[in-house]
């Protein structure tokens, strides 16, 4: 919702007082950008088999990044204020962990939606990316000198990097 007009979400929160929320994220909010990059690049939002492919590899412009980053994390703040300010039931949930384990993932969802699990079936969506932020960003020594003056998102590179899988 970060291109909705300002006000709306806390129109929306206040509207449905009672509700029960879902804050879905990426833990890695450096992943998340070379993700959203990549699947701008090439037009390519979602995967539904496991076959590996070649990595695709994008150029990003580091300053560019290092604001969308800073302007989501203020975006996600606002947000989970609203939602305590508002005293919304809310529930963090992560890609990363509905990727690595559907099934806990989708229990404890319902469990907090006080919905039966009855008959549910998972999504067929894979890991659009197994590779390293530095397989596939071109420029990305440019982008980890502009991400060092900020060393929490230094330390998400440095994660991604360790672990591979952008997407």
């Amino acid at each position: 919702m970060p291109h909705l007009a300002p006000g709306f979400p806390r129109c929306f929160l206040e509207a449905h007082r009672g509700a029960a929320f879902l804050f879905l994220r990426r833990e890695n909010a450096v992943e998340r950008q070379v993700s959203l990059c990549l699947a701008k690049a090439h037009d390519d939002w979602h995967r539904m088999e496991d076959a590996p492919r070649a990595p695709r590899t994008v150029r990003v412009d580091p300053a560019a990044f290092v604001r969308e980053l800073e302007r989501i994390e203020a975006w996600t703040v606002s947000q989970r204020g609203i939602l305590r300010d508002l005293g919304a039931e809310t529930l963090d949930l992560s890609y990363e962990r509905l990727f690595s384990d559907p099934g806990a993932e989708t229990d404890r969802v319902l469990t907090f939606l006080k919905v039966p699990s009855g008959g549910l079936r998972f999504s067929r969506e894979r890991k659009g990316n197994p590779f390293r932020p530095s397989e596939v960003v071109e420029n990305h020594a440019e982008l980890a000198s502009a991400l060092a003056e900020r060393p929490t998102y230094a330390r998400m590179l440095a994660a991604a990097n360790a672990a591979g899988g952008a997407r």
